[in-house]
């Protein structure tokens, strides 16, 4: 039989116990209540150890951030002072200056002698320095003149000591004996590998 709205009963709420209902809808509250306590003490542990950890990372990443800036400007730097000073700094870091010495001597001087005097390095520069005593006859003084110009065209640091002796090696001699000391630097301080990548490189360009 097809239901019709004059049919359809309204239901009788004044047979409902009030009470019932009150404790009813109160047991719900404090239910619902418990359910979430329980919750929140499970998860308040985990929340504040995200937090925790996001907060770490956070810091993290703006210490490194700013720890690449300051790599960043600091590397930059360098590479201004090394262009800025290649000449130097490649001279510093040659460390075959006795090689050099001795080839410019074999090729201007017939007679030669080279004696090690002392050799030194400056633990807070890590410049070593090496003083040598270098003894050469020749009958032509301009060889030596010539010698000393291609001691100061080498890519090494090498510096001629005062003073320079030269006499006759007799009053009817047309050789001239001539000594001199002089004195080579060169670092060796051990830079770390990327350090080093930026120097060479820097010295490499032209």
């Amino acid at each position: 039989m097809k239901k019709t709205w004059k049919n359809f009963k309204v239901p009788n709420f004044r047979n409902l116990d009030t009470d019932l209902v009150l404790h009813n809808m109160i047991f719900v509250v404090i239910y619902i209540g418990a359910i979430l306590m329980f919750f929140s003490y499970m998860l308040w542990p985990l929340i504040l150890d995200f937090k925790v950890k996001y907060i770490e990372e956070r810091k993290q990443n703006l210490i490194l951030t700013e720890v690449q800036k300051d790599f960043d400007s600091s590397k930059d730097r360098l590479v201004w002072l090394l262009t800025n000073n290649k000449s130097l700094l490649s001279r510093l870091n040659n460390a075959k200056s006795q090689n050099i010495i001795t080839d410019l001597l074999a090729q201007y001087f017939s007679k030669k002698s080279m004696r090690l005097l002392s050799s030194h390095i400056d633990e807070e520069s890590q410049i070593k320095t090496t003083l040598y005593q270098i003894q050469v006859q020749t009958e032509d003084i301009g060889k030596f003149w010539e010698f000393i110009t291609a001691l100061g065209e080498s890519d090494t640091s090498i510096i001629i000591s005062l003073p320079v002796q030269i006499q006759k090696a007799s009053m009817q001699s047309r050789i001239y004996d001539i000594v001199f000391n002089v004195e080579t630097a060169h670092n060796v301080y051990k830079l770390n590998p990327e350090i080093k990548q930026i120097v060479d490189s820097a010295l490499r360009k032209k």
